[in-house]
């Protein structure tokens, strides 16, 4: 370092400052980087109900009350819709990466691995859309079915996981009864789809609609808690 400075003609002390402010300088500018990707993340669930929104005001005809959501992907617009899935999945596998550090518990790791593989299925369901309606039946359909069969019973399942754990994760000592509201809420809409499904009664579309929603606002509200310090 001495033979550095000499060379440059300036003291070692002076020549070590500088270092060391231009690395500070480097550190400050990553952080802000980086929370500006954190904010950036934190805005994806509202991204993808806009973009949801967006397709169904554009496809002429749609009736979001009855018609189920995936049908939209068969719209004129339904790259928006494949997005929203991919947008949401995104944002919970993040949430599921940013709440296992925080988890200590093993209980509480396994409630955010479950809520991982959620975000991965719904990855998956933009991958392997539903089938188009009045079309045969397809190995991708069947896929997208059995799919949505399963994140439908993973979101509550994670929710009442973690719920008793969510004291030790954020400070927020609410957290805990609105991931058990969330959960709860999940179950009773699974139980009013099923009973629709089986009668042949249709608002599908809406019920649809309110269990996406239920489970979209709870990965913000936790998205953005996760911005603020960490519990210590």
């Amino acid at each position: 370092m001495a033979k550095n400075a000499l060379q440059t003609g300036l003291p070692a002390g002076i020549y070590s400052g500088q270092i060391s402010q231009t690395w500070d300088r480097l550190r400050a500018i990553c952080r802000s980087i980086i929370r500006i990707a954190e904010l950036a993340v934190s805005a994806l669930p509202l991204i993808c109900v806009l973009a949801t929104i967006i397709a169904q005001i554009l496809f002429a005809g749609y009736n979001p009350w009855q018609e189920p959501v995936s049908s939209l992907v068969w719209s004129p617009y339904g790259a928006l819709q494949t997005s929203a899935f991919y947008l949401l999945g995104f944002s919970i596998i993040i949430l599921a990466g940013k709440l296992f550090p925080r988890a200590r518990a093993w209980i509480s790791r396994v409630g955010v691995i479950v809520l991982a593989l959620t975000g991965i299925g719904m990855v998956m369901i933009g991958i392997f859309p539903a089938g188009r309606a009045g079309f045969p039946d397809t190995i991708i359909n069947t896929i997208h079915l059995n799919l949505t069969t399963i994140l439908i019973c993973l979101f509550p399942a994670g929710c009442f996981i973690l719920a008793p754990k969510m004291k030790d994760i954020f400070s927020q000592k609410w957290v805990s009864v609105y991931t058990w509201i969330a959960g709860f809420l999940g179950v009773t809409l699974i139980g009013i789809i099923t009973g629709l499904h089986f009668n042949n009664l249709g608002w599908m579309g809406t019920l649809e609609r309110l269990m996406l929603l239920n489970g979209l606002i709870w990965v913000q509200v936790l998205t953005i808690l996760t911005l603020k310090k960490r519990k210590k």
